[in-house]
């Protein structure tokens, strides 16, 4: 698939998302970002798979498991790489050059996930939350972490779940990921978070 092909199918998806959803009241607004905290709070242990689609990097596909502090995004194709978090560092093996990467985990937005308790309207700004009958889409300022500009999740209403954010950067490159198979009662230890 082209890049121009990959970047036009993620702008209409966008595009669809802000065309058939209706931004919501004060009221839901408030229910909403309440909700959207509980998810995350209420997670003990969730592994899903995900396929990732970035206007600069093309398509990849892996699994991705929480259990708070830590998280990990495992990438099975186009390359075996590995993401780590374990509530202070953010861990990054590069298949290719065979090399390890090491962050402080508050410079990406990760930290607000893992955090104890999520709370949206001190660690981001809400830009706007809308719904239409099925989906429920929340577009978060996040510019307190480098190199981010915004974050779109986007959670079904029945269950309520999350199935897909939209990161996009300060050079308005996006990177959308699509969550499959989740399971929010995954059976999870420490040794399922190595790095390899």
């Amino acid at each position: 698939m082209s890049k121009k092909l990959k970047i036009a199918l993620i702008v209409f998806v966008v595009f669809c998302c802000k065309t058939h959803a209706n931004q919501v009241n004060v009221e839901e607004r408030e229910l909403y970002l309440s909700q959207i905290e509980s998810f995350f709070d209420d997670i003990k242990a969730m592994n899903a798979r995900f396929i990732e689609v970035s206007s600069t990097k093309g398509i990849a596909s892996g699994v991705f498991m929480i259990m708070r502090p830590y998280m990990k995004v495992k990438y099975e194709t186009p390359h075996q790489n590995v993401i780590v978090a374990d509530g202070q560092n953010l861990y990054h093996w590069d298949c290719q050059l065979e090399e390890q990467s090491k962050y402080d985990i508050t410079s990406s937005p990760v930290a607000a996930i893992l955090s104890k308790k999520l709370n949206l309207r001190k660690n981001t700004i809400v830009k706007a939350v809308k719904q239409d009958s099925a989906k429920i889409w929340i577009n978060l300022s996040l510019t307190a972490y480098s190199g981010v500009k915004s974050i779109v999740l986007v959670f079904t209403k029945k269950p309520f779940c999350l199935i897909q954010w939209i990161l996009i950067n300060d050079r308005n490159d996006t990177v959308e990921v699509t969550l499959q198979d989740v399971n929010l009662k995954a059976k999870l230890n420490q040794a399922d978070f190595s790095l390899k």
